[in-house]
């Protein structure tokens, strides 16, 4: 009963202090942001520079943004309705899609290839 308390108590601090962001996520609320449209904006363009994409945003007029945002939670619509029908299980260009994304990955973490001979093998083991 002491833990249960305890817990309580420090669930309750932890969402006084951060708010209710600590609270779970419902799947069926679409978040429109000004950071997410900056991300959404960006991935569009295939172009990463937020500065430039913050300027491009804040020049946009009314209707051209409320177009853009109805682009924004069509597509959030339609990835979460194809992920609920699970369209990606069994989908091979969708798996060659995620290994070339996660080799992209890894290879930015890594600094590009790394090459391993039997000394570095051995000594690692």
């Amino acid at each position: 009963m002491h833990f249960l308390i305890v817990g309580l108590l420090m669930y309750g601090l932890a969402w006084w202090l951060r708010g209710p962001e600590l609270m779970p996520q419902d799947d069926s609320t679409i978040v429109v942001d000004r950071e997410t449209i900056l991300t959404f904006l960006q991935f569009r363009a295939n172009a990463f520079d937020p500065e430039s994409f913050a300027i491009a945003l804040d020049s946009m007029s009314e209707d051209e943004l409320k177009e853009f945002i109805d682009s924004y939670v069509e597509e959030e619509v339609l990835f979460r309705e194809a992920s609920n029908l699970e369209l990606d299980d069994s989908d091979y260009i969708i798996r060659q899609r995620m290994v070339q994304k996660m080799s992209y990955l890894l290879s930015d973490l890594a600094g590009g290839e790394a090459e391993i001979d039997e000394a570095g093998l051995n000594e690692y083991f």
